[in-house]
């Protein structure tokens, strides 16, 4: 259902362009006078290791990328009298009765997506007092098969960041993470050990994977989760804020995770129907997700990821 809908990016409506500004060209004037204007939602990606390496292992600015296209269509040009034309836009005037597409567009504005680079523990916590992210999500390799203590992020070239160094650094700032989820698609962070830890960090919800990670369905993945989320947000219409809960996990965010999560099963069972049909090999998602390594030790894929809530 969620594709279906439309998403919008607070990058397209102030008009950042280009890989190079994305996430880093929002002005701060723009940022709280969307804090003031009401309820907003953001999303803050970072790509874990220096500027040279984040242009390979770029993740968190592909997923703002193509919520940001989304726009283009959906809104951009809606807004356009000559490239409507060209692009005609989804008609949203039904989805709700009475409510007009221009308050979806005003919603849509409150949207903020920063692509940024995650350089260590430090600069982690001052990129959350910045931007006050409702999600917060971390791409790195991660080791964590065996304690918390052990466990890590870490760029691909080879820079550790301990998650030890990251929980003190979180301890010393004050910053209230409860109504902050994290969302972190490295290899083993899932494993109840690290996610235990990570919880002790004070996020409200974290989605980690329990093994090993596939990149292809990671993006998968966070692609649905944050494109639910974002059409929630557009379509809220509650006398309650949209990100709020008791137990620490939004009703909104439970509803993302479970249909992300039902999207990736189906694509796995449609890889099985697949290879089944030509080459008679059934269960082909269960061989995929337990192929041996290039080292030959074989990989412990989880399927999908974990969702941990509470305090």
């Amino acid at each position: 259902m969620w594709k279906h809908i439309v998403v919008a990016s607070v990058l397209s409506l102030a008009g950042l362009g280009g890989s190079t500004a994305l996430g880093r060209s929002e002005s701060e004037s723009t940022s709280q006078q969307q804090k003031k204007d009401g309820e907003r939602f953001c999303i803050l990606f970072l790509d874990v290791g220096g500027i040279p390496d984040a242009e390979d292992f770029a993740e968190g600015r592909l997923l703002a990328e193509a919520l940001r296209y989304k726009l283009k269509f959906d809104y951009t040009y809606r807004g356009d009298p000559e490239m409507s034309r060209l692009y005609p836009a989804v008609d949203l005037d039904h989805l709700y009765a009475g409510t007009d597409t221009r308050a979806l567009m005003e919603r849509a504005g409150r949207i903020e997506l920063v692509a940024d680079v995650l350089t260590g523990a430090q600069p982690f916590v001052d990129l959350l007092e910045k931007h006050r992210p409702n999600v917060v999500h971390v791409l790195a390799h991660g080791a964590g098969k065996g304690t918390f203590e052990e466990a890590s992020w870490s760029d691909h070239k080879g820079q550790v960041f301990p998650l030890t160094k990251v929980k003190k650094a979180l301890a010393a700032s004050k910053l209230d993470l409860g109504k902050m989820c994290l969302v972190t698609p490295g290899c083993d962070l899932g494993r109840d050990k690290v996610m235990d830890g990570l919880k002790s960090m004070g996020f409200g919800c974290v989605i980690a994977w329990p093994g090993s990670v596939c990149a292809s369905e990671a993006l998968e993945f966070e692609g649905d989760l944050y494109e639910a989320l974002v059409s929630q947000f557009i379509l809220h219409r509650g006398a309650e804020p949209f990100w709020t809960s008791d137990d620490g996990c939004p009703p909104a965010l439970r509803k993302a995770f479970d249909f992300a999560t039902k999207s990736l099963q189906d694509r796995y069972r449609l890889l099985d129907e697949h290879f089944q049909d030509v080459a008679g090999r059934p269960d082909v998602a269960s061989y995929y997700l337990h192929t041996p390594s290039w080292s030959g030790e074989p990989y412990e894929y989880a399927a999908t990821p974990a969702l941990r809530c509470g305090r």
